[in-house]
């Protein structure tokens, strides 16, 4: 547990179930204005009230495997329609992106930047990438970030490069 670890003034919370009532409950307390989601994880009720109260959604090494695009495509209105709902979409590589796209057709908010949980050469577009995404979103320079639905391990990455963003 991350605030266990690192610092007790941490404010550590978990995703509700998507369940309207819980996602209301959540967002109403954390106020989020950027929803960063990590691979891919794609919550209708989530997406679509974050997308309700103006907050950009960013999905970050989105990865899709055959079976996941096989489970998602019996869904494919609701997937589509969830899907659309996000600002940018960082596809962890072609084939991910590939497989996005079969669920919802072209997406014009879809990049692939590369995987982000290991160390690897960036394309040389990257940067331009990088800045597109970072355009899009048009929010102020509010001092919050939010990192929700993490897994053991991840809370220590998460921490040093927060240490390391204070330090910048």
């Amino acid at each position: 547990d991350a605030v266990k670890m690192f610092d007790p003034d941490l404010l550590h919370g978990y995703l509700p179930y998507d369940v309207p009532g819980a996602v209301k409950r959540f967002l109403d307390h954390w106020q989020p204005r950027l929803s960063v989601i990590f691979e891919t994880e794609i919550w209708p009720t989530l997406y679509r009230q974050t997308d309700a109260r103006g907050i950009s959604i960013l999905l970050v090494n989105a990865r899709l495997s055959e079976k996941s695009a096989r489970g998602y495509r019996k869904l494919q209105p609701l997937i589509t329609q969830t899907l659309q709902r996000v600002s940018q979409i960082a596809a962890a590589s072609t084939h991910d992106a590939d497989q996005i796209k079969g669920l919802c057709g072209s997406l014009d908010q879809l990049t692939i930047v590369g995987n982000t949980k290991f160390d690897y050469q960036p394309p040389d577009n990257a940067t331009s990438q990088i800045e597109k995404i970072r355009n899009s979103l048009n929010f102020t320079d509010r001092k919050t970030w939010l990192a929700a639905s993490t897994h053991s391990g991840e809370e220590a990455l998460i921490l040093q490069a927060h240490q390391q963003v204070l330090k910048e």
